[in-house]
């Protein structure tokens, strides 16, 4: 056998390998891995999109991962990208869902089937939603958004609305929107149209609706 023919075997047995990841760094977006025995250089791994858009999921140390090495040479070659493992098993098992799920919990998920789009965060966490000038900050104590001067906050103890303008309608304006519960108002109430109660309406000076002069 010659030394050509024992580099090329060598070669074409390096193109396509199963490895382990040893090491990583982030800030190169580099990790090495290990086939066998032997632990490979730092290498680039595969992203989803690495142009004008860019996507960031690197892989961990211990994930198992596919290897292309460009004409054998193993100092050239890629992680294309992850494989299931008994440890580290599919975490999902339905063609239409699309699902990530997270080390510390978290789950994102899209079941096209059922038109069900699904963000489970551990209740220690914080969702946030930016657009422009609005925000929206989910927690376990509450929902809270702000646009500019409004702001609103949802808590299980209480709803706090503060904002330079307030218009409530009901269907379309035409209809009727009840509000239940006692309520105090601070400031002046003008209204148009006429005010019926069913209880007495008290002025400062305690005369009632039922009042007469």
């Amino acid at each position: 056998m010659t030394p050509e023919f024992v580099d090329l075997e060598r070669r074409v047995a390096n193109v396509v390998h199963f490895a382990t990841v040893e090491a990583a760094d982030y800030a190169k977006a580099r990790v090495r891995v290990r086939i066998g025995p032997n632990v490979t250089a730092w290498l680039p791994w595969a992203a989803a999109r690495a142009g004008g858009d860019r996507s960031w999921h690197p892989p961990e140390v211990g994930e198992q991962v596919v290897l292309a090495a460009p004409c054998g040479d193993l100092n050239q070659a890629v992680v294309l990208g992850s494989v299931y493992q008994a440890k580290h098993a599919a975490p999902g098992d339905r063609a239409t869902v699309s699902r990530t799920v997270w080390e510390d919990g978290a789950v994102l998920e899209y079941d096209r089937a059922a038109h069900a789009y699904t963000l489970d965060v551990p209740a220690a966490g914080t969702i946030t939603l930016h657009l422009g000038a609005a925000r929206v900050v989910l927690t376990n104590d509450g929902v809270a958004l702000e646009c500019g001067g409004s702001r609103l906050s949802v808590t299980p103890d209480a709803i706090t609305l503060a904002a330079p303008a307030v218009g409530m309608s009901a269907g379309g304006g035409s209809g009727t929107a009840t509000l239940a519960g006692n309520f105090r108002m601070q400031g002046q109430l003008a209204v148009t149209g006429d005010v019926s109660a069913s209880g007495s309406v008290l002025d400062g000076g305690g005369n009632s609706n039922h009042h007469s002069h």
